[in-house]
């Protein structure tokens, strides 16, 4: 091999280290979402999703928001994780991927702009015992951006007996992950320390209590929803002790499921209502949602040449939140 040749080898060689070197990186950037600055000192972990949670690296974002890692092993997926002011915010880093960015917040025990998007509780009852499902839809509209943390960021009341069975949280574009609700003071209410991060987060709630037949239920609001929704089986009675709040939102379908829908509530408004029955819903994700919107639109008065035809209660930006979670 001549001179020329193996020069012309050794320089392809080290291209393709080059190449290989660079496609074992992966870098990003931590911006403070709250400041518009370089998140600097930040912790920044790096995750192997391939092998369920393993920490796989640990750096601190440098004096311009910047990290990087050198990946070993096969290519496979990967979550960044940065750590400010004890709060956690994800990024997803799919296999190929080799730069990440992540945006932070400061945090404050209170901010304003918190507010509920959506209650949605679904009820079903039989063999003596009553079933709940309760979801929260929680929106931080803060300005500047911050995320809420204190030891009881989001407080809720449960009816009396009620045994909590199994809790979920989903921050902003993460997944759920399981928490906990505590019992406070005050009979009946619990508090969940999550993260109320910018964005919209999620608070699945399953539980169950024991039911004769007829019970009384007082959500008792400790802040202003744009929709307390109730769900339950047809075979179930629903009355409210202020009929003027609900609306019944019927479906029109060939649901098993009825829908009752208080609009615009406030903290500490008389929402109660009394159930009577028993039944089980059996419809599919979205069945219930999908009926429900067909009834809405059908009113009279109602504009039905809108272009808002989301599925959901009314056509607001909280349909497709409602949607998957109606039918439960």
């Amino acid at each position: 091999m001549t001179k020329l040749a193996q020069s012309a080898l050794l320089a392809v060689i080290f291209s393709l280290a080059l190449t290989s070197a660079a496609a074992q990186t992966l870098s990003g950037t931590v911006t403070n979402g709250t400041t518009g600055k370089p998140a600097v000192g930040d912790e920044v972990i790096l995750i192997n999703l391939a092998n369920g949670m393993d920490v796989a690296g640990n750096t601190k974002a440098d004096s311009n928001g910047k990290f990087s890692f050198k990946l070993t092993g096969e290519a496979g997926p990967h979550l960044i994780r940065a750590v400010h002011q004890g709060v956690t915010y994800h990024q997803m880093a799919p296999p190929g991927t080799n730069s990440v960015d992540v945006q932070v917040y400061d945090v404050a025990t209170k901010v304003t702009g918190l507010s509920v998007t959506a209650d949605v509780i679904r009820f079903q009852a039989d063999s003596g015992t009553m079933q709940g499902v309760r979801l929260f839809v929680v929106n931080n509209t803060s300005s500047p951006a911050k995320t809420q943390m204190n030891d009881h960021n989001f407080e809720f009341y449960l009816p009396a007996g009620t045994k909590i069975e199994q809790l979920q949280a989903r921050a902003p574009n993460g997944q759920p992950i399981g928490a906990e609700a505590v019992p406070q003071a005050e009979k009946n209410r619990y508090a969940i320390a999550f993260p109320l991060r910018p964005g919209e987060t999620q608070f699945q709630l399953e539980f169950t209590l024991p039911y004769t037949g007829e019970i009384k239920i007082d959500p008792k609001p400790l802040y202003a929803a744009e929709h307390l929704v109730v769900v339950l089986p047809k075979t179930m009675q629903f009355t409210a002790a202020n009929p003027s709040s609900f609306q019944s939102v019927q479906n029109p379908s060939q649901g098993d499921s009825t829908v009752q829908v208080a609009q615009q509530t406030k903290p500490g408004q008389p929402l109660g209502f009394t159930l009577k029955g028993n039944g089980v819903i059996t419809e599919s994700p979205g069945e219930v949602a999908s009926g429900a919107a067909q009834q809405q639109n059908q009113q009279p008065g109602r504009d039905n040449r809108s272009s808002d035809n989301r599925p959901g209660f009314v056509c607001c930006a909280t349909c497709t939140v409602l949607s998957p979670w109606l039918g439960f």
